[in-house]
């Protein structure tokens, strides 16, 4: 079996990792928010919407972070 050059193998894991990261993120937020009924609110606003809400956009901004370090980063 042929090896990868090492610079391919690590732009190729930086792909997957980002792919399955924001793939984790976004079934995570779809079974809270749509399964569990999170983000829909029904006739008023709630606390667990609220904090549902919270919750999505403080992920989001953490997996962005995580994201850019992650491409940043020569090393993997």
């Amino acid at each position: 079996m042929s090896e990868m050059e090492p610079e391919v193998k690590r732009f190729l894991q930086k792909v997957v990792w980002t792919l399955s990261g924001a793939l984790v993120w976004l079934v995570i937020n779809m079974y809270l928010g749509i399964y569990k009924e999170l983000g829909f609110p029904e006739k008023e606003i709630t606390l667990w919407n609220i904090l549902f809400y919270c919750f999505a956009v403080l992920s989001l901004v953490l997996l962005i972070l995580y994201f850019l370090r992650l491409w940043k980063n020569e090393d993997l």
